[in-house]
């Protein structure tokens, strides 16, 4: 209405204007003068009929826009939150008679379902001011109509309905159903996945509802007319106290996932061991704060369980000897020690920066290689039983020798085991409860047990060590002692083990490094025979004299024994023994007295080899008769053996408890032994 309005004032405007003298100026005036001859009527006379007609419809056109705006509401005119714009009062009545309120809620899956309220049900209707809606449309302007202009009006009684009514039909709504309430959940992180780490599982509203708060809504809506209303939307649930946005809960999963993230790989040579999230995830423990914590007992026990399968110190090995036979070694402190205290600090620094990292545990002490064969292919060998010593460099026999290990017969067996060398030294000096021993190479391996050369002995190997073996060390031959020297380091392991070669199988003897000769044969024969003597000895006295008994095994030959005092405190008691097959010894003692003065019976060694000596202590001058005296228990009888024919040879062997004439030395609780 108001565009055909506008459009036939400027149709009439346009159509009749005229100049000062009354002339229309669109008309050319020469037309003009011809019309008016032809018609007879002058243009001012038209002009004036012309306008006439225009403003009548104008006047028209304006009653007419005038009663339209008396009966439909402008545009953006609003009642009671209600938009009535181009309604009717009629339109409104008819509205509000037939109005019906869509209400979408949550349900228990949690989702959204809609019920829809008919105004019908509690008696919706224009209430008893209608007359404030008719004088909203009486005050309503043709111009405020044709512009557009609505406002927005507050009636009371606008409109009416049975209000006990409506809240029984929103009760029935099933969102008020309080057996089908799901209470909220809160958010929370998830269990570790290999995949995805850790996540935040979002938090849950439930569907428990605010019953108040949603009547409130509800008839909020009906008031206004609304056509729908979405109660999750309006803050009538019950809501998760932690969400998915919690900051706290937040920067406990990066905690999380940063330790979680770590991974230590340990290359133990052909095996790994790979401590992944899946591990330490089950290592973690998060407090009521969100603060995530290490289970350090965890930690232990995972550096424990590789302890367990990788560390190789006091284990049992099988090792290949140079006789080509496998034999079982026990014992030692040889191997992988892991410090398993350090390597703890160490993989928790990892695991709280959440590193990725390839590593070498923290080792008290290393070996070689890893595996069965942890001494590796360059080591020191010694073979206890065979008294012989190896020396293999990357698989290569470098050297053997025979050796001379502890003395078995006085409990200072060298020990079997694998081990490794401490260190090695030049021109040491091993010092025990009684003796001081320089030696050129000291090469211990276990303990104050080492390797080094012994310069006072003038044999090697055989059953040496049984009655003249050394305090537990391994002696060397000095040349053997020196070439090893070069050889052996630091850390180098070291075997040993008794294995006796079959003596049927030749190949399993190993070849001697050295021959002994005849008279060192000899000698060993005979000290053996001595040493079997000793321990026929009795005690007979406090003092600890010994009586030994010989029997004469053949009659026409003795041997005759010559004893010689050392000095006042120190008596040698000589035993002979003669080696030659004709010749026995025939020695017979007996304790005349507390001092112990032996008297011996000479035979002097003739064609007929029979010769009787009989000796007798005249005086200090004239003394054939030997004293025997025991200093202590660790004094032990010396016999010295001279032979009467130069056919025999005799073997001699001295043990006295004085320093200055001792050859062997004792070590009872030495720190290094010889």
């Amino acid at each position: 209405m108001v565009f055909t309005s506008q459009i036939i004032l400027v149709y009439t405007i346009e159509a009749f204007s005229f100049d000062s003298e009354g002339r229309n100026v669109f008309v050319n005036q020469e037309e003009g003068a011809e019309n008016e001859k032809k018609w007879g009527i002058s243009m001012k006379k038209v002009v004036v009929l012309t306008a006439s007609g225009a403003f009548a419809v104008l006047a028209a056109v304006f009653l007419m826009i005038n009663g339209r705006a008396k009966k439909i509401f402008a545009s953006d005119t609003v009642v009671n939150e209600m938009d009535v714009s181009g309604m009717t009062q009629e339109d409104l009545e008819q509205q509000i008679r037939s109005y019906s309120l869509t209400v979408t809620y949550q349900d228990e899956k949690g989702g959204k379902a809609s019920e829809t309220i008919s105004g019908a049900d509690f008696g919706m209707a224009l209430g008893d001011n209608a007359e404030a809606v008719s004088k909203i449309l009486e005050r309503q302007g043709i111009w405020q109509y044709l512009a557009g202009g609505g406002e927005e009006h507050e009636l009371d009684g606008l409109i009416e309905y049975d209000k006990e009514a409506l809240v029984s039909r929103v009760k029935q709504l099933a969102c008020f159903d309080a057996e089908s309430f799901i209470s909220p959940e809160d958010a929370y992180i998830s269990d570790y996945s290999e995949t995805d780490g850790y996540r935040i599982v979002e938090e849950t509203t439930g569907n428990i509802i605010d019953e108040e708060r949603a009547q409130e809504l509800i008839l909020k809506a009906v008031q206004g007319m609304e056509q729908k209303i979405d109660l999750s939307e309006g803050d009538c649930y019950q809501k998760a106290e932690v969400t998915s946005e919690d900051k706290r809960l937040n920067r406990t999963l990066e905690q999380l996932n940063k330790f979680a993230g770590a991974k230590i790989t340990y290359n133990f040579d052909s095996k790994k061991e790979v401590l992944s999230g899946k591990t330490i995830s089950k290592w973690l423990k998060v407090d009521k704060k969100g603060r995530v914590t290490i289970r350090k007992e965890k930690i232990a026990g995972y550096v424990s369980k590789l302890r367990r399968r990788h560390d190789t110190i006091f284990s049992t090995r099988k090792f290949k000897t140079s006789y080509g036979k496998m034999v079982t070694v026990t014992g030692g402190d040889y191997g992988w020690w892991m410090n398993s205290q350090k390597e703890e600090k160490e993989l928790l620094k990892l695991i709280k920066a959440g590193k990725k990292v390839k590593r070498t545990p923290e080792y008290y002490q290393t070996a070689k290689s890893y595996g069965k064969k942890d001494y590796g292919d360059t080591y020191v060998e010694i073979n206890l039983a065979t008294q012989h010593v190896f020396l293999y460099v990357k698989g290569k026999k470098i050297l053997e020798t025979d050796c001379v290990t502890g003395n078995s017969s006085r409990g200072y067996d060298t020990p079997a085991g694998t081990y490794s060398i401490t260190y090695t030294e030049r021109n040491a000096t091993l010092n025990g409860e009684n003796y001081s021993t320089p030696v050129q190479y000291w090469m211990p391996f276990n303990r104050n047990i080492g390797l080094h050369d012994a310069s006072w002995r003038s044999s090697f190997g055989g059953e040496i060590y049984k009655y003249n073996g050394s305090h537990g060390c391994v002696n060397l031959p000095p040349d053997k002692a020196a070439k090893l020297f070069r050889y052996v380091k630091k850390g180098m392991p070291v075997i040993c083990y008794n294995y006796l070669p079959s003596t049927d199988n030749k190949k399993d003897q190993a070849k001697p490094a050295a021959k002994t000769d005849n008279q060192a044969t000899q000698r060993t024969e005979q000290a053996k025979k001595n040493t079997d003597t000793v321990k026929k000895n009795k005690s007979a006295t406090k003092k600890n004299s010994t009586t030994a008994k010989n029997k004469s095994t053949d009659k026409k030959n003795s041997t005759a024994v010559k004893n010689k005092s050392v000095d006042k405190k120190n008596n040698t008691a000589t035993k002979n023994k003669s080696s030659d097959k004709k010749n026995s010894t025939a020695v017979k003692k007996k304790s005349t007295d507390k001092k112990s003065s032996t008297t011996a019976k000479n035979k002097s060694a003739d064609k007929k080899n029979s010769t009787a000596a009989k000796n007798k202590s005249a005086d200090k001058k004239n003394s054939t008769a030997a004293k025997n005296k025991s200093a202590d228990k660790k004094s032990s009888t010396a016999a010295k053996n001279k032979s009467a024919d130069k056919k025999n040879s005799t073997a001699a062997k001295n043990k006295n408890a004085d320093k200055k004439s001792s050859t062997v030395r004792e070590d009872s609780g030495s720190t290094v032994l010889e």
